[in-house]
């Protein structure tokens, strides 16, 4: 069975900060525990998408982290690979597959694809997708979950921040996805380690990859 961790950050170099680049948030995040790392970037070139990913690989092989990429094309083995809702299903398996879905149809779709899991939102109002929505909240996890039994594992993503994880988890999502409050953070590691000890101080007793710093 793959092993999925109950984080996922998700990057978009935008929303760094002037004078800072986006490998070197990731690290940080990988240094305050995260396992997993979406490198979205659907607007960067090839071949510097390959540099990042790379990188990013680099940060996470010696912590037993994954890289998810954006498109099978780019994906090795080891990697996961994260589909948007209309994508088709890569001929390949890969070490994880996952979709971004935005309603309980979404998540029966994604049952009956047998992906991994699927990134679910938006679960409260973002600042880097103003507008996109309504907010899900905590209830519309709840319902979706209950509404597709089996369903993959739930990550939660859109205006996550650490005091809404335990609702979430006990909502019945896996865990969740972060991408703006982190890619924007002055300190994207403490934030990393805050929403891990949320998640373990919710479910203290279930094993993950992650351990906060």
């Amino acid at each position: 069975m793959r092993t999925l961790p109950r984080l996922l950050v998700v990057t978009d170099r935008h929303q760094v900060r002037p004078g800072r680049r986006l490998t070197d948030v990731v690290r940080e995040c990988v240094d305050g525990g995260a396992r997993a790392v979406l490198l979205r970037e659907r607007d960067l070139d090839p071949t510097s998408y390959d540099r990042a990913a790379d990188t990013i690989t680099a940060a996470l092989e010696p912590v037993g982290g994954v890289l998810v990429v954006r498109d099978s094309a780019r994906a090795h083995p080891d990697h996961g690979v994260h589909l948007r809702s209309g994508d088709p299903l890569p001929r390949t398996r890969h070490r994880l597959l996952g979709r971004s879905v935005h309603d309980p149809a979404g998540l029966a779709a994604a049952r009956t694809a047998g992906l991994d899991y699927v990134t679910y939102s938006p679960v409260a109002p973002t600042e880097s997708k103003p507008g996109y929505g309504p907010a899900l909240g905590a209830s519309g996890v709840r319902r979706a979950v209950a509404a597709v039994p089996g369903a993959p594992a739930v990550l939660a993503l859109g205006g996550v921040q650490p005091l809404l994880v335990p609702d979430l988890l006990r909502a019945g999502a896996h865990g969740v996805a972060v991408m703006g409050s982190v890619m924007c953070s002055d300190d994207p590691g403490r934030l990393v380690h805050d929403l891990l000890q949320h998640i373990h101080q919710t479910c203290p007793t279930t094993h993950t990859e992650e351990s906060p710093a």
